[in-house]
C-alpha cells in the first residue's frame, strides 16, 4: 500500500533491546571500509550514492562522519518518505540504505534480492551486523518477513501502518477494500497463478512471528485507528497479540482519527530509541563467562562490574582524587605555557615526569617541540636536572632529553618494556609522531634515547578506520603481562575524537587498529556509553592489578565556552585557548577492543578559579604511581596556554578509584561464581567506627558452605589496605582452593576498594 500524503509530521520509532550475548562475530573485512560505487549526488545535505547490486539499484546515503561500529538503517520501501528520523540519524553517524524491490511483497524473491546487498554492506562496507529495520506501509512484509529468516541481523524494527496480513490487503478479505492492481503483481511475486495458491506460500508476518520473539527484538508500531486501506486492527492489532503470547517486546502507539497516514509530530523518542538499541550492538564487551571466572591469586578491583552478580542496599561509586597541590612549574623558555603530554615513570627507588616543552607557538611536530624530564625521589618533589643532552640559547643547562626528532617530540611518551628478556639497552621505549606515522625510540636509562628501527613503528596503511586525523595526540605503548603482546592506544579523529588500539608480538609488525568501543553499565546490563570527545586516553595497566588498565582520559568539550574574552585576557591566556573546556574521566578495560565506562561523571573536575576553565587544562599525566605506603598519586596539566601553566599532583588510596559503598543500612553484593587459587582473602576496605563487612562463601547455586558463612565471619571493622578475613578462629581456604563458589558479603557504612584470594 502506497503511503498516503500527511500533514508536516515524523516518524516515531521502533527499538530492539538487544541480548548481547546473541550478538554475532564481527566479519572479517568489517574492519576495511571499501568506498562507496556509483554516482554520487546530494540527499538532504548528505552525500548518496547510486548503484547497482545483483541488477537492482541500491541507494546509500552517508553520514558526514560515521559512528563508532557504522550502524545503519535499512528503508525497506517509499524511500524518502518521511525521512525526519533517518535525517537525524544521519547526523549521528548512521548510514540508510535502500534497495529498490517495488512489487515483490516481501516474498522470497523480495528476500533473495535483498541477500547480496547485506552481504555487501557488512563485508565491503564494514557495516553492523544488525540494522534498524524501517517499514511503512507494505515495507512491513519485507521488515518481518526478512528478520523471521535472519533474526540475528535484525538490531529492530520500526513499522508505521504496516501491513502485516496481505487477507487484509490487497485481497480485500479483512475490514479494508480490494485493490485490484495490486493482486496481480502480488500473485506474479509468489510464482502462482490463483489467490487459492498463494494462501498456502505467502509469507504473512502475523504468522511468523516466533523467530522474532525468541531474538527478543522488541517492534513499535505507529497506526492512525482510522486506516482503511490497511486496517489497523487486523495488522498491527493481531501481530500485538500475537507477539505478547510468544513473550515479545511490542510498543504501539496510536494516532487517533487518523487514516493511512505515516509519522508523527517529534521525532526525538525514535531517534533515541534506534540510537541507544543499534549502539547496542557494540557494547557486546567480554560476555559474562558460563564457566566460573578463574580468578587465581589476583587482585580485583570493583572499577567494573565483572564479578558483581547484584547488588542491594549498596552501589558502585566512584571516588574524587584529592588535590595535593602544584608538584613542577613549566616556566623555564623551552618550556613554556603550552607544555603538557605527561608520562610519569617510576623506576625502582626513582620517578621520571616526561613532558613536551614548547619554546615558541607554531604548527604540530615542529622543532620548536622538545621533550623535558623531571626527576623525583618520591614522587612528591619533583626538580629539573641539568643533563647537559643539548642546548637552548647556546647553553647546555637544560633538562631536555630529546630535541630535532620532528614530529615525534610533539608528543613523546616512554614506558619501561617489562617484556621478559629485553635487551638492556632497550628498556626504556617510547612513541611520538603524528599526521600518518608513529615512530619509536629506545634507551637505556631514560635520559639519552635514540631513534630505534629502520622505518616508522606505525602508519596510516596499519589504521583501516575513516579518519580526518591521526596520531595528533598522546599515543601510549605497553608490554601487557595478561595479552602477551605490546599493545598501542592513539587517537583517531573524524569530527569525533575517539581511541584505537593495535597490538605487535615482537614491536615491529602491528595489527590492523580498531576502534575502542565504549560500555556502561548501571547494573541493568551493558549499553554504549554516551559518544564524547576524549582528547587523550592515557591507559595502562594499574601496578598492583595489571590484568586490569586504567585509563584517565582527557574529556574535551569543544565550543564549550566559560570564561569571557575580557577574563581570558586578565589571565593572559593565549586567545585560541579560552573557547572551550575539560575534565577527565575514568575507563578501565581487561584487554581487547572495549573500555567499561562504569561511571559516566567526572573523575577530576576542573578546580576553583578562572584558570581551570579554558582549553586542554585539567589533562592527565599517563600512569598512576604509589607514592607511599597507602597512597597512590596522578598528575595533572593546569593552566594550558598561560603564564602559570604548572603540573599538580593527586592522590588516592592504594585501588581507591572506586568501591562498592553501603551506608547505614546493611547491603548485600553478591558474585557470579568464580574459582581461586590460594590459602586466604585479603580485603581493602574501610568502615566508619559503626559499620562493618561480614563474608560468605557458597556453592554456585547459593548454598552456604559450613564453616565459612557470614555467621562465622569475624565482622571486619576498621580501615585497611590489606587486611585478611577469618571465619572464627581460621583463615585457612586451601581446603575451597580451585572449587566453583559464589562470595556473598554483607555491609554497613563501609566501602570495599578490592579483594583478593591470596597466596
Amino acid at each position: 500500500m502506497p503511503p498516503a500524503s500527511s500533514r508536516p509530521a515524523s516518524l516515531r520509532t521502533l527499538l530492539v533491546p538487544l541480548l548481547l550475548c546473541c550478538l554475532p562475530a564481527a566479519l572479517p573485512a568489517a574492519d576495511l571500509p571499501q568506498p562507496f560505487p556509483g554516482a554520487v549526488s546530494q540527499w538532504q545535505g548528505f552525500d548518496r550514492y547510486d548503484f547497482q547490486v545483483a541488477g537492482r539499484g541500491a541507494i546509500v546515503v552517508a553520514p558526514k562522519v560515521a559512528a563508532p561500529g557504522r550502524p545503519w538503517i535499512w528503508w525497506a520501501e517509499f524511500f524518502g518518505h518521511r525521512p525526519e528520523p533517518e535525517i537525524a540519524l544521519l547526523g549521528r553517524g548512521y548510514h540508510v540504505v535502500h534497495l529498490k524491490t517495488q512489487d515483490l511483497f516481501g516474498s522470497p524473491k523480495a528476500l533473495e534480492a535483498w541477500e547480496p546487498f547485506y552481504q555487501q554492506l557488512v563485508q565491503q562496507h564494514g557495516f553492523a551486523p544488525k540494522a534498524a529495520y524501517v517499514g511503512i506501509s507494505r515495507g512491513g512484509l519485507y521488515c518481518f518477513n526478512w528478520a523471521a529468516a535472519h533474526p540475528d541481523r535484525v538490531a529492530c524494527i520500526y513499522a508505521d501502518g504496516p501491513v502485516c496480513d496481505i487477507k487484509t490487503w490487497p485481497l480485500g478479505l479483512g475490514k479494508g477494500p480490494r485493490n485490484e492492481a495490486e493482486v496481480p503483481r502480488l500473485l506474479a511475486a509468489y510464482n502462482v497463478k490463483t489467490e487459492e495458491e498463494l494462501l498456502k506460500v505467502v509469507l504473512n508476518p502475523i504468522d511468523h512471528l516466533e523467530p522474532l520473539a525468541k531474538a527478543k527484538i522488541p517492534l513499535i508500531h505507529v497506526y492512525g485507528d482510522a486506516d482503511v486501506p490497511v486496517p489497523w486492527e487486523q495488522n498491527t492489532g493481531v501481530v500485538a497479540e500475537r507477539y505478547k503470547a510468544l513473550g515479545g517486546d511490542i510498543t504501539l502507539i496510536a494516532k487517533p482519527g487518523v487514516g493511512h497516514v505515516h509519522g508523527l509530530d517529534d521525532p526525538t523518542p525514535l531517534v533515541e530509541f534506534i540510537d541507544r538499541h543499534c549502539r547496542a550492538q557494540f557494547a557486546a564487551r567480554r560476555q559474562v563467562p558460563k564457566d566460573p571466572i578463574a580468578l587465581g591469586s589476583r587482585r580485583e578491583l570493583f572499577v567494573d562490574r565483572l564479578l558483581i552478580d547484584r547488588l542491594e542496599g549498596c552501589d558502585l561509586v566512584l571516588h574524587e582524587p584529592r588535590d595535593c597541590g602544584r608538584v613542577l612549574a613549566l616556566d623555564n623558555a623551552w618550556e613554556g605555557p603550552l607544555s603538557g603530554y605527561t608520562t610519569v615513570l617510576r623506576d625502582g627507588d626513582r620517578f621520571l615526569m616526561y613532558y613536551r616543552g614548547i619554546s615558541e607557538p607554531g604548527l604540530d611536530g615542529s622543532d620548536h617541540e622538545r621533550a623535558c624530564l623531571a626527576e623525583s625521589s618520591d614522587g612528591i618533589t619533583w626538580t629539573k636536572p641539568n643533563l647537559g643532552l643539548y642546548q637552548f640559547d647556546g647553553s647546555p643547562e637544560n633538562n631536555l632529553v630529546l630535541e630535532k626528532a620532528a614530529p615525534a617530540t610533539h608528543n613523546f611518551c616512554p614506558f619501561i618494556d617489562t617484556r621478559p628478556n629485553v635487551p638492556a639497552s632497550e628498556r626504556f621505549k617510547a612513541v611520538g609522531g603524528n599526521v600518518d606515522k608513529l615512530w619509536a625510540f629506545v634507551s637505556a636509562d631514560g635520559r639519552q634515547w635514540k631513534r630505534w628501527g629502520d622505518g616508522p613503528l606505525i602508519t596510516k596503511a596499519d589504521v583501516p578506520i575513516p579518519h580526518n586525523h591521526l596520531f595528533d595526540s598522546q599515543n601510549v605503548a605497553f608490554w601487557s603481562e595478561s595479552e602477551g603482546c605490546y599493545v598501542c592506544y592513539f587517537r583517531v579523529w573524524d569530527g569525533v575524537r575517539k581511541i584505537a588500539r593495535t597490538t605487535s608480538a615482537d614491536f615491529h609488525s602491528w595489527t590492523p587498529a580498531v576502534l575502542m568501543e565504549q560500555v556502561h553499565d548501571d547494573g541493568s546490563g551493558p549499553v554504549a556509553a554516551p559518544t564524547e570527545h576524549l582528547y587523550t586516553n592515557q591507559t595502562s595497566p594499574y601496578f598492583r592489578a595489571p590484568h586490569i588498565y586504567i585509563a584517565t582520559a582527557a574529556r574535551f568539550f569543544e565550543g564549550r565556552q566559560v570564561l569571557s574574552e575580557a577574563e581570558a585576557k586578565a589571565l593572559g591566556v593565549d586567545p585560541g585557548y579560552f573557547k572551550d573546556t575539560s575534565d577527565a574521566v575514568l575507563l578501565s578495560s581487561r584487554g581487547g577492543s572495549t573500555y567499561d565506562r562504569t561511571f559516566l561523571s567526572a573523575f577530576i573536575k576542573p578546580g576553583i578559579g578562572a584558570s581551570n576553565w579554558v582549553s586542554r587544562t585539567n589533562y592527565p599525566a599517563l600512569n598512576i604511581v604509589q607514592t607511599g605506603p597507602h597512597e597512590m598519586s596522578l598528575y595533572v596539566n593546569h593552566d594550558y596556554a598561560q603564564p602559570t601553566a604548572h603540573v599538580r599532583r593527586y592522590s588516592l588510596r592504594l585501588d581507591g578509584f572506586s568501591s562498592i559503598e553501603a551506608g547505614s543500612t546493611t547491603g548485600t553484593v553478591v558474585t557470579r561464581p568464580f574459582t581461586f587459587t590460594g590459602t586466604h582473602l585479603s580485603i581493602n576496605f574501610s568502615t566508619s567506627a559503626a559499620g562493618g563487612l561480614r563474608f560468605a562463601l557458597e556453592t554456585p547455586d547459593g548454598t552456604p558452605i559450613p564453616g565459612f558463612t557470614l555467621a562465622d565471619c569475624r565482622e571486619q571493622i576498621g580501615n585497611e589496605i590489606d587486611r585478611t578475613v577469618r571465619w572464627g578462629d581460621s583463615s585457612d581456604l586451601s581446603t575451597l582452593s580451585g572449587k566453583p563458589l559464589r562470595l556473598k558479603v554483607e555491609l554497613r557504612d563501609a566501602n570495599l576498594f578490592a579483594l583478593q584470594f591470596a597466596p
